[in-house]
């Protein structure tokens, strides 16, 4: 694949992302099975994407500059879980 294809398909994506969360955004009536289902999906494409793109090249260029990546969420999970209730009741 050419890099020009690459770039459109990364664009595309993006909006189609973009979407689907402006119109889960704009349900009014949506059961909780399906907001929790957005809610990990939203963390998995969080996760995954920030992974990629950021972790990978940063260790390969820096070294362990990379670790705040990392060190931010588990830092969250382990201390935030007052935050992270709240955030899953609204």
């Amino acid at each position: 694949m050419n890099s020009q294809l690459v770039l459109l398909l990364a664009f595309v994506y993006a909006g189609l992302l973009f979407l689907v969360a402006w119109k889960a955004e704009r349900l009014t009536q949506i059961s909780p099975k399906v907001k929790a289902l957005m809610y990990a999906l939203s963390l998995a494409v969080y996760c995954s994407s920030w992974t990629f793109f950021a972790a990978v090249g940063l260790a390969a260029e820096s070294g362990w500059d990379y670790m705040p990546i990392y060190l931010g969420p588990i830092l969250l999970f382990v201390l935030g879980w007052p935050f992270l209730r709240k955030l899953s009741v609204i």
